[in-house]
């Protein structure tokens, strides 16, 4: 949790100086703290089921966060063409692991699978 915070803070530090309007400001810091989110979302998910599908879907938001945080650093930062060609590269990773983990069924943990006798 403290992580997603100070990175959030990172990046409307980068963000905020480059808005003339207000209101992208705002666009942009619930944007971040949504995909934070999911990413914070798709971990413990990954932690709790430990199966092939939590851990393609948290690879998949993963790479989609990695993604966005370069897609900053090019938009607000230097254009460089690597930073986009990088932050393209990682969309089509996370959206094909995406992709691979809505193929898999959600197996439940063996632990759950487990009778207590008395």
């Amino acid at each position: 949790m403290a992580l997603n915070v100070y990175l959030i803070y990172v990046l409307q530090l980068i963000v905020k100086p480059n808005l003339d309007v207000e209101l992208d400001y705002y666009f942009e810091l619930v944007y971040n703290i949504v995909t934070l989110l999911l990413l914070s979302m798709a971990l413990l998910n990954y932690f709790y089921r430990d199966n092939q599908k939590s851990l393609f879907l948290f690879l998949g938001t993963l790479c989609l966060v990695f993604s966005e945080v370069i897609d900053i650093a090019f938009i607000y930062i230097s254009q460089k063409s690597i930073l986009s060609f990088l932050a393209t590269t990682l969309s089509l990773v996370a959206f094909y692991f995406l992709f691979k983990q809505s193929k898999f069924i959600n197996t439940p943990r063996q632990e759950d699978t487990f009778i207590i006798a008395d």
